[in-house]
Parts: C-alpha cells; sequence; structure tokens
C-alpha cells in the first residue's frame, strides 16, 4: 500500500495569508496545512491568530473568537477574538459577567457545532436580550459556534458571526468549523497544561531564589544554558567557582578536582537510558568565608532531532553566608509574635547579634531579653542559635 507523503510544514508555511481562502478542503495539502494552524497557534504570540484569522475570513466573518475562560462575578473571560482590526487577546464587553450570562447560546453538546437559530429558534433568538443589546449594535446576525469541555471541565467557546448582509451559514461553512473542532479542544487542552508547567517553573525559580539556592543548567556539552540570580551572585564572585566562556571553571583544589570529575561523570551519564548521578561536595573559599555547598544531579534525557541544546545537568550551589531572612508578617502569623517581636527575630535572622539588632530596633539589651523569653515560649527555642535555625528553616523565607 502506498501512503501519501504529509507536507512538512514550518510556521512561515502555515501562515494564513498563503493558505487561499477558496483552497478546496478535499486537498490533503492544503488540510494539513489548515490543521497546522491550529496546533501552531499554541507559539504565536497572540495564541491562534492565524487560525482565527483565516476561518474569519474563509467565511465572510465580521468576528470569529475563542473563549479560554468563562467570565464570572470576579473576573472577566479570557478571550482571542480576530476580527477586520486584527487578532488580540481581549477582554471585551462580552467577556463581562453581566453579557457573558446574558448569552442563551451556550451549554450546546460538547464538540457539535451548531447556528444559534438551530440551537434557539429564529424567534426566540431575534426577541431575546442579548441580540438586541450585544448582537445587533455590532451589527451581528448570523451566529455559530461550539463548546468544549477540558478534562478538568472548563467551558470553552468558539463563536462566528456574521453580518446581516452576508447570509446565513451554509452547510460548507458548518462543516469546516466541525473538522477543526477536535483540533482546537487537543490544543487548547495543550495550551493549558503548557501554562500549568510554565506557572510551576516560574514558581520553582522563584523559591530558589527565596531561600538563596543556586541553579545553574548544563547542556550535554557543559556549557551553561540558564543561570538564576543567587547563582550568578555566587559565581561572580570568582571564589571557588566561576564562569568562563559560557563554562564552569573550578579552583584548582582537591575538591575543585573532584567536582570537575563529578561533572564530567554527570555528563558521561547522559548515554544512559535513565541517568541517576547525583553527587554533593564542598568548595572551599578564601579565608575566613564557609564551604559553598555543590549538588550535581543529571537529568533524564529527552530525545527530539532538532539538534538545539538540551539541559543535561543541574548544578545547585548554596552559600551558607547567604540565607534568606524570614518576613516579619510571616513570622508574625507563624508563631503569633506580637510586631515588636518579629521585628527582632527577622533581624537576628539576618545575622545580627544581640547588640547589633537593638542599635538597629533602637531598644535596649533589657527590652530585647525580655522580648526573647517571650519569642522562646511561642517558638519552642531554647537559646539564641536554636531561635535563628528555627527561625532559618520554616516556610517564612519564602
Amino acid at each position: 500500500m502506498n501512503i501519501p507523503a504529509v507536507p512538512v510544514l514550518t510556521m512561515s508555511d502555515a501562515r494564513p495569508d498563503l493558505l487561499p481562502i477558496d483552497a478546496d478542503l478535499t486537498d490533503q495539502g492544503f488540510l494539513t496545512a489548515l490543521v497546522g494552524l491550529v496546533y501552531e497557534g499554541l507559539l504565536e504570540p497572540v495564541p491562534w491568530f492565524s487560525i482565527l484569522d483565516w476561518v474569519r475570513r474563509r467565511v465572510t466573518s465580521n468576528a470569529t473568537g475563542l473563549v479560554l475562560r468563562p467570565a464570572s462575578m470576579e473576573e472577566p473571560a479570557f478571550a482571542i477574538n480576530s476580527n477586520s482590526r486584527g487578532t488580540r487577546i481581549s477582554s471585551n464587553v462580552y467577556g463581562s459577567f453581566y453579557y457573558y450570562s446574558l448569552d442563551t447560546f451556550r451549554h450546546l453538546p460538547p464538540d457539535q457545532v451548531l447556528t444559534v437559530e438551530e440551537w434557539l429558534g429564529e424567534e426566540t433568538y431575534l426577541n431575546g436580550d442579548f441580540y438586541n443589546e450585544y448582537y445587533l449594535p455590532r451589527d451581528i446576525r448570523y451566529v455559530m459556534g461550539a463548546d468544549i469541555y477540558t478534562d478538568d471541565e472548563t467551558e470553552c467557546r468558539i463563536r462566528v458571526c456574521r453580518a446581516p448582509d452576508v447570509g446565513p451559514f451554509s452547510a460548507e461553512n458548518k462543516a469546516l468549523l466541525q473538522l477543526l473542532v477536535p483540533h482546537f479542544k487537543r490544543a487548547v487542552q495543550l495550551y493549558f497544561r503548557l501554562c500549568q508547567i510554565d506557572t510551576e517553573r516560574k514558581l520553582y525559580a522563584n523559591t530558589l531564589n527565596q531561600i538563596r539556592l543556586g541553579s545553574i543548567l548544563l547542556d550535554d556539552a557543559g556549557k551553561i544554558m540558564t543561570c538564576n540570580e543567587v547563582a550568578a551572585e555566587i559565581l561572580s564572585r570568582r571564589d571557588g567557582i566561576w564562569e568562563q566562556e559560557g563554562s564552569l571553571q573550578v579552583s584548582p583544589t582537591t575538591q575543585g578536582r573532584r567536582l570537575q570529575v563529578l561533572l564530567d561523570k554527570a555528563l558521561e551519564d547522559r548515554k544512559r537510558p535513565t541517568p541517576s548521578v547525583t553527587e554533593a561536595v564542598f568548595m572551599p573559599r578564601k579565608a575566613g568565608h564557609q564551604n559553598l555547598s555543590v549538588l550535581i544531579k543529571s537529568i533524564p534525557r529527552v530525545e527530539r532531532g532538532d539538534g538545539k541544546r538540551r539541559p543535561a545537568v543541574e548544578v545547585f550551589l548554596r552559600d551558607p553566608e547567604q540565607r534568606a531572612p524570614p518576613s516579619r508578617d510571616t513570622l508574625s502569623k507563624l508563631f503569633k509574635l506580637t510586631p515588636a517581636e518579629a521585628a527582632l527575630c527577622a533581624s537576628l535572622a539576618a545575622g545580627n547579634n544581640i547588640n547589633e539588632a537593638c542599635s538597629a530596633l533602637g531598644i535596649t539589651r533589657n527590652t530585647a531579653k525580655s522580648r526573647l523569653k517571650s519569642i522562646f515560649g511561642k517558638t519552642g527555642a531554647t537559646r539564641q542559635s536554636h531561635l535563628v535555625s528555627i527561625l532559618l528553616d520554616t516556610i517564612a523565607t519564602l
């Protein structure tokens, strides 16, 4: 059996202005390009810009929209709208809770394309508040659409609108949108997943910065791909470990040579199906400074053939002299401290001794001792060093 070759499409190949508006939908190459627009929409600056614009022009619509988040009392709907002025992320008047809830063309059978007359009946539709308050002033008469429900049951809407003089949507128009609906559903679910991953990544990066943990990603060649602000600060001191021409450099000490061996081992381990290297080492620094803690962890390989750099090893750096002081407000909530007690705790956790804390806060040593006694009772600490350890090990540093 001869299987026809599927065209390989790039972003430029799938641009709407390169896809003919009057193309034959039975043409396999064109159909592949069209469906490609739906998935490539995930990577566009305005998601689904190309496909929404193409559909709008294909069916002679004056507005085409994809609603990704329903409106609520607290916030408007999140939608991508395409009209003659362009395609943009928009929370326009339709996105308000009033109009969104007023629209009776909703709760359609999942993934099924219908016209508004099919769902409501022409008389009910034209006599309805939504048509007269929203559609009529915007020169909209004919509407077709579909409701998509994601795995977490979020309701998304695709709507295509037409002016009165264009006439109703044809069976071919409906068939086109129906063809695209299952692809929109998959692409929307991918979009939500990517948003979740991006949120998790940002939370992870923010947490590392908050707890003063440096993170460096190396590629397969050992070159630095990313470096968070804590790691950049440590490397800039050029004390034990630093960056040079995109690579990590270590001091020529016994521990430095050991660290280099462990890095090479972690990179070599990438060739195995399931890398498992996790190594730790202390890096000595100049006299008077505590050792850096270094953790090396290899990253499971993600196979892909695009030739791009891939993260291979993550290096974590901890400077024991750079621990983040906890928030006064959070300390107050965690241990039920008064504002004055929380201020003293924060000062001690920042590395000040009792005299320095008194000077910074403008209190006497006797006042500080009195507050410490109350603080010990609330935190369970038995001495000042124990208290500082408790404070720095709590989630108050986040």
